[in-house]
């Protein structure tokens, strides 16, 4: 007599599925590595942005699409303030190239 000879399928141990793409970038890579990516690599071409955008839209596993989200909630705030840095810095550059600020 095995473990599982009554054909109850519900006594079965339930199988992970086996996850593709973006889901298994997201689902399978720790969370301290995402928030780095996030924080650090936006000035390549904003490639964490991107992904983070194709992933949240794309990923069907849960554990994935938290993760997708998260790293794109990082993401924008670090494009956020790059734009914010580069207009103040513009703009003080700007008045002192034309006498504004000395």
């Amino acid at each position: 007599m095995g473990k599982y000879d009554d054909d109850d399928i519900d006594d079965l141990p339930a199988r992970k599925k086996e996850l593709s793409g973006m889901d298994s970038m997201y689902a399978n890579t720790n969370i301290v590595i995402l928030i780095f990516f996030a924080l650090c690599c936006n000035g390549l071409c904003l490639a964490p942005l991107i992904l983070s955008i194709i992933g949240t839209f794309t990923c069907t596993d849960e554990k994935a699409k938290a993760n997708a989200k998260l790293s794109l909630i990082i993401s924008g705030i670090m494009v956020f303030l790059a734009v914010v840095i580069n207009i103040v810095r513009f703009a003080i550059g700007g008045a002192a190239a034309f006498g504004g600020l000395k």
